[in-house]
């Protein structure tokens, strides 16, 4: 019971039954109290509270444009549980003393499929995968952007931490079924196009890509792609172990996946824009080709290019590769358009040429490159 003094001094006392919930009870407490005091001494008084206007937050809007670019490039969205099993990541390969192993047990899971909660979206994406292809949905380009957990420790003490994770899967035709379509199949440039262009239109900038390695992904076939020292993408070929694991020897097409944070895509967003004219004069070209070592990468000679470019330069664009007969062993023919421009006068060939001997300089002495006529 509760006891009640008026403003008389009189007392009262209140008996609620014991099985009334915390929300019913005030609400009788309160109607009883109203009735001793009186309703006609209770002055009227306006509502009190602080009004919010609900709104997305930042990391919302962020992922409502992921969603929007990706689904403008062909792709569609996989709404996907958040759950996994031991198994799964034993088919995608997933190594031993990774972090990813330590998933948090479900202490009723729905199914015995799903026993774990899941810390990398590629198990819900693979799942996907051969749920179509057995039923002979071959033409893939899906994506999921969903929470996965990472425990600090288990069993828990506190509580996971939850990331928000981007990824994606294509496989199948490049183009739909019509009698004016080719028949060609996705590649690994289908992918990493599409990686480009999401970043583009996230305003993520200035990134190099670089070949690399990825668990669930072929050890020959894989890139990152990295700002400074930090990696915002995973794209490449599913491992052929992966394949093998999840009994899809017999599928005569390649699927290619890619893998983002983020919280990580997030950070490099641009957050202003600085809008300029378009130049008033002309820019000149010009074209480098020489043999470099076959194993060195596209990547490093284009930074020793922009390094080396001058006041003058502007973009350096990779239009050719190639190995063959005439090229020898060990080695690969490497072409790359180099053009410079400036703001404020026309430039002549002789400004463009010593910009273009200095490259040439740098590159011949960092790669021990031969220029080709």
């Amino acid at each position: 019971g509760f006891g009640v003094e008026d403003k008389g001094g009189e007392s009262y006392k209140l008996t609620v039954p014991s099985w009334r919930n915390d929300v019913t009870l005030m609400e009788d407490i309160s109607e009883e109290i109203a009735r001793i005091i009186g309703f006609d001494n209770i002055e009227a008084t306006l509502p009190r509270g602080n009004m919010l206007q609900g709104v997305q937050s930042r990391k919302q809007d962020f992922i409502d444009s992921i969603k929007h670019i990706l689904a403008g490039l062909g792709m569609t969205e996989e709404l996907s549980f958040g759950f996994t099993s031991e198994d799964m990541l034993d088919k995608l390969c997933v190594p031993e003393d990774s972090e990813l192993r330590q998933a948090i047990p479900i202490m009723n899971p729905l199914t015995d499929e799903y026993p774990l909660v899941r810390t990398t979206l590629l198990t819900s994406i693979m799942e996907n995968a051969v749920r179509n292809f057995s039923r002979k949905n071959l033409d893939l380009r899906y994506f999921d952007v969903a929470p996965v957990f990472l425990p600090k420790a288990l069993p828990l003490t506190e509580l996971p931490q939850e990331r928000m994770k981007l990824a994606g899967l294509i496989s199948g035709r490049r183009h739909e079924a019509a009698w004016n379509q080719t028949a060609d199949q996705v590649d690994f440039y289908d992918m990493k196009g599409i990686v480009e262009q999401l970043l583009a239109q996230l305003s993520i900038s200035k990134y190099t890509v670089e070949a690399g390695e990825h668990f669930a992904l072929h050890p020959g076939k894989t890139a990152v792609f990295k700002k400074g020292r930090e990696i915002i993408a995973y794209v490449g070929e599913l491992h052929p172990q992966a394949v093998e694991n999840f009994g899809l020897r017999n599928l005569k097409q390649k699927i290619y996946l890619f893998e983002m944070d983020v919280e990580t895509l997030m950070k490099y967003t641009a957050k202003s824009f600085k809008y300029e004219p378009l130049p008033k004069y002309p820019a000149i070209s010009r074209d480098l080709a020489m043999l470099v070592d076959e194993n060195v990468p596209a990547a490093q000679i284009e930074s020793v290019i922009v390094k080396n470019g001058g006041k003058y330069f502007t973009e350096v664009t990779l239009f050719d590769v190639y190995t063959g007969k005439q090229v020898e062993k060990g080695k690969k023919s490497m072409a790359f358009n180099l053009n410079f421009q400036s703001r404020d006068k026309t430039l002549t060939d002789a400004e463009a040429d010593e910009a273009f001997k200095n490259i040439l300089q740098a590159v011949q002495k960092e790669f021990q490159a031969e220029l080709r006529a």
